[in-house]
């Protein structure tokens, strides 16, 4: 089981930056919003790191931050902390796209096979080369 570092990395920056929202402005909308997205992002990094990983949780959870958070960009152009948490959430989407892709490497979210420790895909492969031996005797 390869540990999904870098998404326990992101989950603990989310929660953090609810948290730092809490003590800077006592905002009490960030302290939830930081912990309960943190936890969800946690649980992700978890489900992300089980073998085959679930790429859902974390999947959805980026997702929706990254769309709430750019449209609270987009409209204040504040890049701290809107813009921060929509641009690392956009990097997470696609660390889990390259992963599931079997492009990243195992320690990086990539998915690899249990046994041999070789970089796959997680769909399935088919063979567009030719089969150009023959099996039958003349």
């Amino acid at each position: 089981m390869t540990v999904d570092i870098v998404g326990l990395v992101y989950a603990g920056v989310v929660a953090a930056g609810g948290i730092m929202g809490y003590v800077k402005a006592g905002s009490i909308p960030s302290l939830a919003a930081g912990l309960v997205f943190g936890g969800a992002l946690t649980y992700g990094a978890h489900q992300m790191s089980m073998q085959p990983p679930n790429y859902v949780p974390q999947l959805v959870t980026s997702s929706v931050l990254a769309g709430v958070m750019g449209y609270r960009f987009y409209n204040s152009g504040k890049l701290m902390p809107a813009g921060v948490v929509c641009i690392l959430s956009v990097g997470i989407i696609v660390k889990i796209a390259l992963g599931a892709a079997g492009v990243l490497p195992g320690w990086l979210g990539g998915v690899s096979d249990k046994t041999s420790g070789n970089m796959t895909s997680s769909l399935p492969h088919t063979s567009t080369v030719p089969n150009l031996v023959s099996t039958t005797e003349k």
